[in-house]
């Protein structure tokens, strides 16, 4: 089954992806091609500000892209121990440039 997502492009914050979730009316279709797992306080710091580099996401970068179908290649990033996290498909930065949230 396909899964699909509301992604946002250079959301600030966890809080936005979850206000956008809500309203969204494009939604796309998506693969989780990695996990990522974080102790909750990296989490919240990553859930927080979006917009900041992040080493997970430079080591991953090759995972992240949209194929020629349109679905995007993403990683999840979640706190340990969680089931919603974060979707990034970061375009080829170090950043969250695509994020959505998804829900556990």
């Amino acid at each position: 089954m396909n899964e699909s997502a509301a992604f946002m492009r250079k959301s600030g914050s966890l809080e936005d992806l979850i206000t956008w979730d809500k309203v969204a009316k494009q939604r796309s279709l998506f693969i989780i091609e990695k996990t990522i797992e974080l102790e909750q306080p990296e989490f919240e710091h990553f859930a927080s500000d979006l917009f900041a580099d992040q080493d997970f996401i430079k080591e991953n970068i090759e995972l992240m892209q949209v194929d020629n179908n349109g679905i995007k290649h993403c990683i999840l990033v979640k706190a340990r121990g969680e089931t919603a996290g974060i979707l990034v498909e970061s375009e080829g930065y170090e950043y969250a440039r695509y994020a959505a949230y998804l829900k556990g």
